[in-house]
């Protein structure tokens, strides 16, 4: 059988032509009900079946030119210088097996010719055709009208001319090969050249062009492409959208594999309504100085652009982390564009992106020194939110932390400094801040339970300019703070729905006095107040940063019960309940003129963990206010695996921003997201965030998938609302924009797929989703 069969009939009729028994006996094609259990793979069941190989378990230690030919034969001729061989020969060497009706082996040239019907079988491959030729000196193999499946990579082509060197490449002259069933070579790629690499699992085509259900879809002078996951030079499959910001958005990335630790992609892409973008990204991971990521897009000339003059448009990201087992550690997080509009209007590939407020702009370096680390940080962030101030840069801050495991009596020293300039682009005080936080600690442990006690003194010096001012000004503020934090854990065995597990119960006490001191005057560079739930009980200030030096007189009171699976010792459920009791007024507020805090005590916390099996689990997080009878806050999130090709998840989020927020709207949303196959190929997806302040959606995606043997395909529209870039809280409004977008993704599996960015939007918007399943 030769190419004249896939170009002048196509797939279908190859499907006709070949008979089950025959491919079965043939090609070693196992049908799915003939696979064990255990060895189907999700390959497997959706092709029905799979390529076994018979000499899988053959010895390839010994090359089989080591081992002695054998020869059989119905009739054979002997001269000076050739054997001839006739009559159904088979030849063995080793674990290498030739078929054939003759077969000519010439002692001096140290050849093998044979005429067909030609069998050449060894552990990972068996080939086809009508006549070969061997040459035992260099191991080179030439086939004529060849049939060929290397198992391994379970790939099936046919050529003119096969020609097999010793390390086991094909070159294939005028050939076809799939990833398919041979009953249903759904897609082929067919060229002039193929080069199979089945060490480096690699192929190469040269005038390439790739069929998908008998219909030319692409056509290539060269394309490279993976047999594995391992990575290779070459162009990638085209990623195709379209939305309401720019029309049909084509890019065709092309990946160099440079070196071993760095690499590059060039990703072309052409927005209809906008222009030619270009678009660069490299990696380079390096013994010393670590992983950098550097990323950068330029679009020349943006044709929807209103601004005359702002009609280029940029974008340039730097990611680099040092390795973790060095002393000396750096990082960088730097985003910058060219406008606040960029990452709307061009990062269409998660909506994350489009939410964002602002790009940070971050260098640390960090010595890890025996007891102590000292840390170097310049900090600013490139605000694109009209709406919202631009926030302070630290340049720099130095900090200095107490690491070490020495002690004076059982007492622990703690010690940490931190210095930072901060400046602002905006008419805003600015200054240095010194704070310091020094005491000592006296932690005890044991198996039932522990008591931590802590004495420190925290104090903060400022040296600040106001606006519009020449001098400068000195203010200083500072707060003794005391700790008492104990808790006891019992356990028992128990039994719950027939199941044995260990359960534990967890009273946790908390006593905290932090002095008070007038904060007049003193900025707010860096600090915001913390979104309270169970987890803040037990911390030591309720503000992030070092400008507010939290006053307390409290008491947190928290309980916890898990239930343990004494066999595995995975934790299935952990409850939690708890409150903060105050015994006087919390003074110190994030804004100098909020009134003081008088409640008696907290709302009461809840938090719910509880993963019951491999299928189900349901997180929760709640805050009752006993004090005025209603539901403060609530996050609730429920997910369900039917199987594991199935995915469904719902969630609540009631909140309402801390008292500090001039405009207090409360965030009640409903989410919902789900995979679901409705049989062994299709699939329906979607995902919905539902605003019930507004009684619509905020978010909406849903499409459909088709995931067959060696292809896949998935199609889906998402729709957003243009709403303010805050995470925290969704402002209402008529005039929102809403945004539409379409995406596709196809998928030849075995050679490559394109539409990343749909796998970018569904792992953005169904949690637990893996793209790469």
């Amino acid at each position: 059988m030769g190419v004249a069969l896939f170009a002048a009939n196509g797939p279908a009729a190859i499907a006709s032509s070949l008979e089950e028994e025959r491919i079965q006996s043939r090609l070693n094609w196992t049908p799915l009900k003939q696979v064990a259990k255990t060895d189907r793979d999700a390959r497997c069941i959706k092709c029905r079946g799979k390529y076994t190989d018979p000499l899988a378990g053959a010895d390839r230690s010994v090359s089989p030119n080591e081992s002695d030919l054998e020869v059989s034969s119905g009739d054979s001729d002997i001269t000076d210088n050739a054997f001839f061989f006739s009559d159904a020969v088979t030849v063995t060497q080793g674990y290498r097996t030739l078929k054939a009706e003759e077969v000519t082996i010439d002692r001096v040239e140290q050849t093998v010719t044979a005429t067909g019907p030609i069998e050449v079988r060894e552990p990972g491959i068996v080939m086809y055709g009508d006549t070969i030729s061997y040459n035992s000196v260099d191991e080179q193999a030439q086939l004529t009208d060849a049939e060929f499946v290397l198992y391994e990579q379970q790939l099936y082509g046919i050529a003119e001319e096969v020609t097999r060197d010793a390390s086991g490449t094909l070159t294939i002259e005028d050939g076809e090969l799939t990833f398919c069933t041979p009953t249903d070579p759904s897609w082929l790629v067919s060229a002039e050249t193929l080069e199979i690499d089945a060490i480096n699992n690699v192929g190469e085509a040269w005038g390439a062009r790739i069929d998908v259900k008998g219909v030319p879809i692409l056509y290539l002078p060269w394309i490279q492409f993976p047999l594995s996951d391992q990575r290779k030079t070459g162009l990638l499959f085209p990623d195709i959208s379209s939305d309401t910001r720019g029309g049909l958005d084509v890019m065709a990335p092309i990946y160099f594999n440079l070196a071993p630790h760095y690499d590059a992609t060039y990703s072309p892409r052409h927005i209809a309504d906008r222009g030619f973008v270009h678009q660069l990204n490299a990696r380079y991971l390096g013994e010393r100085s670590g992983s950098w990521d550097v990323t950068g897009a330029y679009l020349n000339d943006d044709k929807l652009s209103a601004e005359p003059g702002k009609d280029a448009r940029w974008l340039i990201k730097v990611k680099q982390n040092s390795t973790p087992s060095s002393r000396l550690r750096t990082s960088i997080d730097f985003s910058k564009i060219s406008d606040n509009d960029y990452l709307k209007d061009l990062e269409n590939n998660t909506l994350s992106a489009q939410r964002q407020t602002a790009l940070l702009q971050q260098a640390r370096v960090d010595w890890l020194a025996d007891n102590w680390l000292i840390g170097v940080e310049a900090q600013q962030f490139q605000g694109i939110a009209e709406d919202l101030t631009d926030n302070y840069q630290r340049l720099p801050q130095v900090s200095a932390v107490w690491r070490g495991d020495k002690t004076l009596g059982g007492l622990a020293p703690i010690v940490n400094i931190q210095a930072a300039n901060f400046d602002t682009d905006f008419e805003k005080v600015r200054g240095q801040r010194l704070f310091h936080e020094v005491g000592v600690s006296l932690p005890l442990s044991r198996s039932y339970g522990f008591l931590n006690s802590q004495l420190t003194h925290r104090g903060i010096e400022y040296s600040l300019k106001d606006p519009g001012m020449t001098d400068s000004r000195d203010e200083r503020v500072e707060s003794w703070v005391a700790s008492i934090d104990g808790g006891l854990t019992f356990e028992r065995s128990s039994e719950f729905f027939g199941h044995s597990f260990t359960q534990t119960l967890e009273p946790r006490a908390h006593y905290l006095y932090a002095s008070y001191d007038d904060h007049v005057g003193i900025p707010d560079f860096d600090s915001a107040e913390l979104t309270f739930s169970y987890r803040q009980l037990f911390r030591n200030t309720r503000f992030s940063g070092h400008d507010r030096l939290a006053d307390a007189n409290q008491l947190a009171l928290g309980l916890t019960s898990r239930l343990i699976d004494p066999k595995t010792g995975l934790e299935r459920v952990s409850v939690s309940l708890g409150q903060i009791i105050n015994f006087r007024d919390q003074r110190i507020r994030l804004k100098e003129g909020d009134a003081p805090l008088t409640e008696d005590g907290s709302a009461l916390a809840f938090a719910l963990d509880m993963t019951a099996s491999e299928r189900w689990s349901i997180h929760s997080n709640l805050l009752f206010d006993a004090y005025d009878n209603e539901l403060d806050a609530a996050n609730v999130r429920v997910s369900y695996r039917p199987n594991d090709e199935s995915l469904f998840n719902i969630g609540y989020t009631l909140r309402e921003p801390p008292e500090s927020f001039a405009a207090r709207p409360v965030t009640e949303q409903f989410n919902t997201s789900a995979y679901i196959p409705l049989d062994e190929n299709w699939r329906l997806f979607g995902a919905l965030r539902y605003s019930l302040e507004i009684d619509s959606s905020v978010e909406d995606m849903f499409g459909v998938e088709y995931d067959g043997c060696c292809w896949r395909a998935r199609f889906l529209y998402v729709s957003y609302l243009d709403a303010l870039r805050d995470t925290d809280v969704f402002v209402p409004q008529p005039e929102l924009r809403r945004d539409r977008a379409f995406q596709f993704q196809f998928v030849l599996k075995g050679l490559g797929s394109f539409g990343r960015r749909v796998d970018n939007l569904m792992q953005d918007m169904i949690r637990g989703f893996n793209a790469t399943r």
